[in-house]
This record gives structure tokens, C-alpha cells and sequence, in this order.
């Protein structure tokens, strides 16, 4: 009987430490991570950047704002630059009748008349080889065109034949915030010697001596600023007159 219960003893004394050996051990959580705060210092830090970047945002917008405003208004201005320039050097074809119309650097004598036969700071006319006669004016804020039926000139100068008359170039009319101007150095045409030296404008007799006819203009939306938005393009250059 003692060995019998001996022998259970036993055997509750085993089953008791494979039942405690089977239950999970309770995980172990690590050890929670110190708090960090930002310093005096760092908070003086990041406040000075934030107000540095709150002072410079309104201006890199405004500039930007600019650059979108300028850059179309550049290229038109240029253009509107160029396109005038060569119409009055090389020529090109009107826009009311499709003729090709030679520029000045083509003027040539004839019919009584010197190749450049009227000339003004702002306006002159001249002669091509199929005896063309035309007027070349300012008017207003434009650049404009005139083929003219006779070589009449009166006080004031030729008159511009409303029957064939056209800005220049062809689409300046339509771009009404371009205006075409004088430099700030002097009129859009001057007229120079065989030595170079400018002369004075002859108006309708034209000028004897005149070897080439010099030609400044500028091209600008608005003031021409680009701190508001606007755009200014200048051109120079000479046609020179060789039968005069």
C-alpha cells in the first residue's frame, strides 16, 4: 500500500511539472523609449527658416507671375520687331493684293524722280524697278505701307493711297498692344553721306548726297518694362541707296 502511494506520489509529482511546462511564458515588453523634445534653440531655429521662407514666397511668385506675362509678349514683340524690319529692307508681299513689294535696299531712280524721293525722321517713299511708288509711315503707335498712284507731295508730304495700304509687318494691325517707336537714340530713319556723317531730310526733294538711309525702331507692349509684365525689342539696321 505505501509502495502504491509512493508510486502515485510520484506520478502526480511528474504530471505537476509537465503541466507547469506546457504553460506560456509571459513576453517581455521592452522598455519604453525616452521622451524627446525640440530645444530652445531648435524651435528659434525652424522659426527664423519659416519666417525667412513667408518673406520670399510673395516675391518668387511675383517673379514668376512676370516671367509668364513677359515671355509671349517678348516673342510677339520680337517678331513684330523683325518682321517690319525686313519689310522695310528686303520688302515683301502686301497683304491687300498679294504683290511682292521690294524694300529699300532695291530703290532705284527713274521717271524724274531719285531713288528715295521724299524723306522725313518719320516717313519717307521711294522707288522700285517695276516703278513702284511707295510710301513708307508712321502713324500713330503703327508702321504702315502705302503704294501711291503718282509722286505728288504736298506740304505735309505724299498721301497715303487708302486703296492699297497696310500695316507693316502684315499682322500688325492686329496686334494692337504692340506700338512701334522711335529709339531712345533718334527717329526711325536717318539718312547718311558718302562719309558716313548723317544729313539733314530733304523732305520732297530728297537728298542728293544720301548713300544710305539708316532705320531704328523699337517694338514694346505697354512701357516696355518687364517689372510689369511687358516686353520691348529694338532693331537696327541700313539699305544702301546706290543710284541716287
Amino acid at each position: 500500500m505505501e509502495g502504491r502511494g509512493a508510486r502515485g506520489g510520484g506520478r502526480g509529482r511528474t504530471a505537476g511539472r509537465s503541466v507547469s511546462s506546457v504553460l506560456p511564458l509571459s513576453p517581455r515588453l521592452p522598455p519604453p523609449a525616452p521622451a524627446h523634445g525640440f530645444t530652445l534653440v531648435e524651435l528659434v531655429i525652424a522659426i527664423s527658416v519659416l519666417a525667412v521662407l513667408a518673406a520670399a514666397t510673395p516675391q518668387l511668385m511675383a517673379q514668376g507671375l512676370r516671367a509668364f506675362l513677359y515671355l509671349p509678349k517678348a516673342e510677339l514683340t520680337q517678331q513684330v520687331a523683325d518682321e517690319a524690319l525686313s519689310a522695310l529692307v528686303e520688302g515683301s508681299s502686301s497683304a491687300v493684293n498679294g504683290q511682292r513689294i521690294p524694300g529699300l535696299r532695291y530703290a532705284v531712280p527713274g521717271d524724274g524722280l531719285r531713288a528715295v524721293w521724299y524723306a522725313a525722321i518719320d516717313r519717307l517713299a521711294y522707288r522700285t524697278p517695276d516703278a513702284q511708288l511707295i510710301l513708307i509711315y508712321r502713324q500713330g503707335e503703327r508702321l504702315r505701307r502705302s503704294v501711291l498712284t503718282s509722286a505728288v507731295c504736298g506740304p505735309s508730304g505724299p498721301a497715303p493711297n487708302p486703296a492699297n495700304d497696310e500695316a507693316l509687318p502684315y499682322f500688325g494691325g492686329s496686334t494692337a498692344q504692340v506700338r512701334i517707336m522711335p529709339t531712345d537714340s533718334g527717329p526711325i530713319f536717318q539718312y547718311l553721306d558718302p562719309n558716313g556723317t548723317v544729313i539733314a531730310a530733304a523732305e520732297c526733294d530728297g537728298v542728293a548726297p544720301m548713300l544710305r538711309v539708316s532705320i531704328a525702331l523699337v517694338a514694346q507692349t505697354g512701357n516696355g518694362s518687364f517689372e510689369h509684365g511687358d516686353a520691348r525689342f529694338e532693331v537696327r539696321s541700313s539699305a544702301a541707296i546706290r543710284f541716287q
